[in-house]
């Protein structure tokens, strides 16, 4: 569970430094993209990722919490 949030918070930074990576947007013309604002999807993605990640780690000293009582 932890690579999994190392993983997640991987990801993030990955779509944060490359934002063509976000589905759809290298498919797009360059007039369209040139429309989008980027930055604020780069970063409500980066945002979403950290989300799953938080969640991730929660989850595990959660569980790691019941196991010692």
């Amino acid at each position: 569970m932890i690579v999994l949030g190392l993983f997640f918070v991987g990801l993030g930074f990955f779509i944060r430094r490359f934002p063509m990576t976000i589905a759809g947007y290298n498919t797009l013309p360059k007039e369209e993209r040139e429309k989008m604002h980027i930055s604020a999807m780069e970063n409500s993605y980066f945002r979403f990722i950290r989300q799953l990640q938080r969640c991730t780690v929660s989850s595990v000293s959660i569980m790691v919490n019941k196991l010692h009582f």
